[in-house]
């Protein structure tokens, strides 16, 4: 289950389980899904897109698996033509990583 990060202990619950996956909305960036504990989560990101600014320019939502991430990427995005590819971090997800 997708579920939408509302809240600073939603937020370090999510990081809690290292093997769920964030999905970064954002109105000037791509969006992004990144493993939990990739080095670009920072709370300090967090607390301004989402507690800060009220997500007027993007959101986190937590999930628990890579398939489920992409596909709700995928849904939100609303696009056929996008590259999964260009959804997953390269930091933490990388070309290589199965599916």
């Amino acid at each position: 289950m997708v579920s939408k990060i509302e809240t600073e202990e939603a937020f370090e619950a999510c990081l809690e389980n290292k093997s769920n996956f964030i999905i970064i909305t954002d109105s000037s960036n791509p969006m992004k899904i990144h493993k939990a504990d990739c080095p670009f989560i920072k709370p300090e990101y967090f607390q301004e897109k989402v507690m800060d600014n009220e997500c007027k320019n993007g959101e986190y939502y937590c999930c628990t698996s890579l398939n489920e991430a992409i596909e709700y990427a995928l849904n939100k995005l609303n696009k056929e033509d996008v590259d999964i590819e260009d959804l997953k971090c390269k930091e933490c997800l990388g070309n290589d990583q199965k599916l």
